[in-house]
């Protein structure tokens, strides 16, 4: 039942809702953009793609994008200890089924998007509490600059 309403909540929250995942783009950017230039590049632009076609009223190309950039992102971060190692499988977990998702909603026998919806903003959740956990502390996950 929840699902089924999601999408009649307010436009205006997409657009606070997915601005919002601008600075958490550009957090992830720094801390993989030393270990790998090329995938913090793709991770990036695939995070805007989400945001953009979300915000322009896409469909399942919005999960395709999603899945893209949750791929890209968990791959780095389990390679370069980025974020947390648990934190990483789940994002890459979550980007197969944002791929399935898209899948089925692009044949029209799932409507998808507002399960991805609800996921992006559970997982930009744990993603808030990994960065506030390690604000501050000596274990934050960002890189010293290359010597």
């Amino acid at each position: 039942m929840w699902v089924a309403s999601f999408a009649t909540y307010p436009r205006g929250l997409d657009v606070l809702g997915y601005g919002l995942l601008l600075p958490a783009l550009a957090t992830l950017h720094a801390r993989s953009a030393p270990h790998r230039a090329s995938g913090a590049v793709v991770a990036t632009l695939a995070g805007l793609a989400t945001v953009v076609s979300a915000l322009v009223g896409l469909g399942w190309q919005t999960l395709f994008f999603l899945g893209m950039w949750w791929w890209t992102a968990g791959k780095m971060a389990l390679e370069t200890s980025t974020l947390p190692r648990q934190f990483a499988r789940l994002t890459m977990a979550l980007a197969t089924l944002a791929f399935v998702g898209a899948l089925f909603a692009a044949i029209g026998s799932f409507a998808a998007l507002p399960l991805g919806q609800a996921a992006l903003a559970a997982w930009t959740l744990g993603l808030a509490a990994v960065f506030a956990r390690e604000r501050g502390s000596s274990s934050a996950r960002v890189p010293a600059p290359p010597a």
